[in-house]
Order: C-alpha cells, then sequence, then structure tokens
C-alpha cells in the first residue's frame, strides 16, 4: 500500500486518531497517539518527533527521535472507536536510521538474503497461544499464588467436556473457537494480515493454533507483533487473557512458534529441487545448514526468556534436520515446486517475532556463503546415545538462558551487518537482569518440594 491509499482510506472513514506504534526490545508495540489530521505523505518521509522513548530502548541518555509510519502497515483498531495505526520504524535526529530499532534488523537480514539469493524471503508461519478467564498472580514476601480460570481446564468442574482429548477440539468443546474466530477476522478484515487457519491446539486445556498466509519476512514479524495485541485487546472485550508463555502448564502442551522460509523466482521455490530425495535444492542445504550450525547462538533470540528453556526441557530440540521428527531442530516437508519444505520448530512465541526471523535469515545466510552442508538424520535424534549424537555432531540446544548467552558470546560474526552492537549488547544486559531476577525468586516449585523439610 502507498502512503496516498493509506492517507484516502483514513480520510474516507473520518478517523480522529492515529496510533503510531512502534516495537520494542521484547517486540511488544508500543505507541504515540496524534491527531489524523496530523497525517500527510510529507510525515511518511520526515515522521512525528518525540522526546521520550530513550526508556524503550534501554538508553541512558535522552535522544530525539523520529517515528517514520511505514504505509503496508496502516491498519484499524475496531475495539478502539475512529483510531487507526500504523507501525513505524524509527530515525534519530539526524535522520539516520536508529539502529536499535527492532524494525531495521529484519529489513536488513531480507537485504542480506537478497544478495545471496536475488529474491527476498516469503515467510509462513503459526503459533500457538492459550486463552482463559482471567488470571490472578500474586508473589508478595507474604502470599505467593496462581489462579488461572478456564473453561477447559480440568479443574474446572463445569467444563465441557465431551470428547476423551481435547487436542484439535471442535465446538462446543473448543470453548474460545468464537474469541479464535474473532481475532482472525481483526486480523484479516482490519490490518490485511491475512490469517490461513486457526483451530483449537493439541493440548487439553484452552490451546489456540493460527496460522497466516506467506508474506515477506518483515510483515510477518509485523503480523505477530500485531497478533499479541489484537488477542489481548478482542480478550478484554470478550473477558477473557491469552498467554504466549512457552510453558504456561506443567502437564500440558508447550506453546510453538513455527515458520517456513522460501523464495520465489517465477512462481518456484528456490529452494525446492526435484532430482533430490528430500526436494531439496543445493541452496536449500546450504541455508538449513547455517541455521543449525548457528541454532544454539540463535535460541538466543528465538528462545528468550527463562520460561523458554522449561519449553525446550519437555520438547528436546537438536541442532539436526530429518522428515517426521519433532525433535529435529529442522523439519523437512515432501513438496512441490511451490511449496515450503522445511520449518524452524524450536522458537516459541515469547521471541520477539523481528530479532528471531532476523536472526534466522542471517544465520542461513551465513550457511549459504560458507557452504555448510546440513546434519540431516533419517532416525530420530532422540533415540541416539550421547556417543553417537556426539560422533554425528548433533547437539541439544541450551538448557538454560544464560547458556543460550554464553553461546552467543562465543558465535555472533554470522549477525554482523544485521544487528548493531549496542541492541545485541542491551538486549543480552535486558535478558541477564531477567534471568538473575529469576533464581532470586522462589517459585511454586520451591514452595511445594522445600517449605515443610
Amino acid at each position: 500500500m502507498l502512503a496516498q491509499d493509506a492517507i484516502e482510506k483514513l480520510r474516507s472513514k473520518q478517523t480522529r486518531w492515529v496510533q503510531l506504534h512502534f516495537p520494542d526490545l521484547y517486540g511488544v508495540l508500543r505507541s504515540r497517539t496524534v491527531t489524523s489530521s496530523s497525517i500527510n505523505t510529507l510525515k511518511f518521509d520526515s515522521g512525528f518527533t518525540f522526546h521520550d522513548l530513550s526508556d524503550t530502548f534501554n538508553e541512558v541518555y535522552e535522544e530525539t527521535f523520529s517515528l517514520m509510519p511505514l504505509a503496508d502497515t496502516y491498519g484499524t483498531l475496531p475495539w478502539n472507536d475512529a483510531t487507526d495505526r500504523f507501525i513505524c520504524s524509527i530515525k534519530t535526529s539526524n535522520k539516520e536510521r536508529y539502529l536499535k530499532d527492532v524494525t531495521y534488523t529484519v529489513e536488513r537480514a531480507e537485504q542480506l538474503f537478497k544478495a545471496e539469493l536475488k529474491e527476498l524471503p516469503s515467510v509462513k508461519q503459526s503459533i500457538n497461544f492459550y486463552m482463559s478467564d482471567g488470571s490472578s498472580i500474586e508473589s508478595s514476601d507474604a502470599r505467593k499464588s496462581v489462579e488461572i480460570p478456564t473453561k477447559e481446564a480440568p479443574w474446572n468442574h463445569v467444563a465441557i467436556r465431551n470428547q476423551a482429548t481435547l487436542s484439535h477440539a471442535s465446538e462446543p468443546a473448543d470453548s474460545y473457537s468464537g474469541i479464535r474466530q474473532q481475532i482472525a477476522d481483526v486480523l484479516t478484515n482490519f490490518f490485511n494480515m491475512s490469517v490461513f487457519s486457526h483451530g483449537h491446539g493439541r493440548a487439553n486445556n484452552s490451546q489456540q493454533v493460527m496460522t497466516f498466509d506467506e508474506m515477506p519476512a518483515h510483515m510477518a514479524a509485523h503480523a505477530l507483533a500485531t497478533l499479541k495485541m489484537a488477542a489481548r485487546a478482542v480478550g478484554i472485550v470478550n473477558v477473557a487473557i491469552p498467554t504466549f508463555m512457552a510453558l504456561p502448564f506443567a502437564n500440558d502442551a508447550p506453546n510453538d512458534y513455527k515458520f517456513s522460509i522460501a523464495s520465489f523466482v517465477k512462481g518456484t521455490n528456490v529452494f525446492y529441487d526435484s532430482d533430490d530425495e528430500l526436494f531439496l535444492s543445493q541452496k536449500a542445504r546450504y541455508f538449513i545448514g547455517g541455521i543449525l550450525e548457528h541454532a544454539r547462538s540463535l535460541a538466543f533470540f528465538t528462545n528468550p526468556t527463562v520460561n523458554s528453556y522449561k519449553r525446550l526441557a519437555i520438547s528436546h530440540k537438536f541442532t539436526s534436520a530429518g522428515k517426521n521428527d519433532k525433535y529435529n531442530a529442522v523439519l523437512i516437508h515432501d513438496a512441490t515446486p511451490t511449496d515450503y519444505n522445511f520449518e524452524l520448530t524450536f522458537p516459541d512465541p515469547l521471541a520477539n517475532p523481528y530479532f528471531a526471523l532476523a536472526s534466522v535469515l542471517a544465520a542461513g545466510v551465513d550457511g549459504l556463503k560458507k557452504k555448510t552442508e546440513p546434519n540431516i538424520l533419517k532416525e530420530s535424534p532422540l533415540i541416539l546415545s550421547e556417543g553417537q549424537r556426539r560422533r554425528k555432531k548433533v547437539h541439544d540446544l541450551p538448557k538454560t538462558l544464560i547458556e543460550a548467552i554464553s553461546e552467543l558470546e562465543s558465535d555472533n560474526d554470522y549477525l554482523k551487518g544485521v544487528f548493531s552492537t549496542d541492541i545485541v549488547y542491551n538486549y543480552t544486559e535486558l535478558k541477564l537482569q531477567e534471568f538473575k531476577d529469576s533464581q532470586s525468586m522462589p517459585s511454586n516449585f520451591d514452595y511445594a518440594a522445600y517449605f515443610h523439610l
């Protein structure tokens, strides 16, 4: 969409306000609101100047920023009367791109990809999240408690449970289908971010799954950030709350964030080869090889929280690729020339989508440049002994956030030209503090296991 087209839509609807969204280091959309009359074509080049955004990016000093509306992210907030939105890129006072602007990372990664493959990357992605009827979380010195009421929970005696399992349930057992469909409609009709499918997840407790149509990598990141915002806003209207935690419940399915990458020339995926037994072109093999070579440091961006590694503790992801086995970090699919033929299985929904996509693209391009062959297994990596995995150079993903940070410190050259040194440093500092805070805070497990000893 061109800037003029967006302005014409905005004027025709008599919109009063425009929210200028910009993702922070966590990938969460922040906002400043301006009057719709202040939007004109010049503002797409000059931007809106603000002086109070520094703390959003963990800056230690005040700086002036310009929010630059991106025309192709124009949308309407149906829960907020007469209000539209644009996601914005950010420039500094000297009109250069702000190096901590997280949208810049995925844009730079796209250009790196295009320099190698002549076309921009396309992404298909799906994400899980849970819905609940609210939450009560108390973590004071005097009281530690978590209560998450949900219509489908086994502890809810009035829950509709007319199926042996709620995995991929239909109505009426699929208690949140109406809310989920509202979210999908909002994304498709109000933000032009088309949802391909949605349904109940494989969990027995209120898990949702949503899959987007293919789109450019930067739009895929915008779509996921917008989904999180829309899910919360639609949830509030329906007295429901989503959670994108990697592992919100100990005895149920974790939440996944899976995505596939392709590049199409005249409708054919450059990663496809009909003569290969796995239908992978040599470029696909090198690209996957780069992802697997850097998977342990990539985990810092794709699995960036303490909770992420509780998911990986039960999901058991390895630095290998293969067919029909979820324990491989990269899952290979049978494909046609127009299909996406491999999928990343290890990211989780708590990832900043801009960082996750940018880092994976950078790793794949590094594999293309170095002609890195992937470790493709015919057997499941889970059934191999540690010695067998070691001989095949198959490794576990990191087991903790601090281990992922350590991996990144020793393996980060492939990120040059995509991530600035400052943005990696600031994000790492935030995550180190998060890890330290988690280590000093007693958990529910601590109380259950040790309180009476």
